[in-house]
């Protein structure tokens, strides 16, 4: 639906191709809408009402979270098919997956949540644990869940994250509430 401001209500879209879109995420940027669907990353165009799917390595796939971290990086988070950093100057894409011989891997190919800390770092929320993007070695570190570890997360599926205006984050987990860093 689109809430027509004028009229102060709901409406269908007119372009048949958006409703019947399942939406998980939105994002917009300028005039564009980058829609997350359960098939995938679609592009919207606001001036011209023209829906457009973005890259075929992502059809099918649940596209849970977006983010533009800057003109040439968009980054995009899946569930079950991991994160995909797309370079919106060439098109280039490239999928960043759990690799279980690979401790600077992903820990998880179920990815719920992204965010930038006040430094530009990429936090990913995941179902198993929280990671960080190290751009200088294109590797992730993990932080995980340690009852004996004071500072350690209070559980390790992550769902959301959140950037303060004071540069805290604070990351909420699905059973053991919420975390401030």
């Amino acid at each position: 639906f689109f809430f027509d401001t004028d009229n102060q209500k709901f409406v269908l879209p007119t372009n048949k191709a958006l409703a019947n879109l399942t939406v998980n995420y939105i994002l917009k940027d300028y005039e564009k809408v980058y829609i997350g669907t359960n098939n995938g990353l679609c592009i919207y165009s606001i001036s011209s009402n023209k829906l457009d799917k973005l890259y075929p390595e992502l059809l099918n796939k649940k596209v849970q979270n977006i983010l533009k971290q800057s003109d040439s990086r968009l980054w995009v988070a899946t569930e079950g098919d991991g994160l995909y950093m797309i370079n919106l100057k060439n098109g280039q894409l490239k999928n960043y997956r759990h690799n279980a011989a690979n401790p600077k891997s992903l820990r998880s190919n179920y990815i719920r949540s992204l965010a930038l800390d006040v430094q530009n770092r990429l936090w990913i929320g995941t179902f198993n644990e929280l990671n960080i993007y190290n751009e200088a070695s294109d590797s992730f570190q993990s932080y995980v869940s340690n009852p004996v570890q004071k500072g350690s997360l209070s559980q390790n599926s992550v769902r959301s994250i959140y950037l303060d205006s004071q540069g805290g984050m604070w990351v909420g987990t699905y059973f053991g509430g919420l975390n401030y860093y």
